[in-house]
């Protein structure tokens, strides 16, 4: 703070908000401008990771309500990873999907899309 003397002083040039030191951190329009960037990269980053997860978990829900049945677990030597920030949104890996036997090619292709860590992708056989 300024001592009285200096303030009286000044008091012709400045009124008294200009004397009081300014708290917040000061940067340029630039800087603001980057960081909104960054911020907004982040943001759209982080949607679509969400969206993909959305997308893996409708693909499974479908799959599970045509198949109306359980396809028993294998084991695997090794268990499939995905990376730490799926998981940290609520994604689970998965290693093996099986789709219903009615399915097209065309699903397959997206299953293998959107399950890449998966060790097996395929269609049910269909048993008679």
């Amino acid at each position: 703070m300024l001592s009285a003397e200096r303030r009286d002083q000044l008091a012709c040039c400045y009124n008294d908000s200009m004397l009081v030191t300014n708290r917040w951190y000061r940067f340029s329009l630039r800087t603001l401008f980057i960081a909104i960037a960054v911020v907004g990269v982040a943001a759209g980053w982080l949607v679509r990771e969400s969206q993909f997860i959305q997308a893996r978990r409708e693909f499974m829900a479908q799959a599970d309500r045509e198949r109306q049945g359980l396809i028993g677990f294998v084991h695997y030597a090794s268990s499939p990873t995905i990376p730490v920030w799926r998981m940290w949104l609520g994604d689970s890996a998965e290693s093996r999907v099986i789709l219903p036997a009615t399915w097209s090619n065309a699903d397959l292709e997206k299953a293998k899309r959107l399950f890449p860590e998966a060790f097996q992708i395929a269609i049910e056989e269909v048993q008679e």
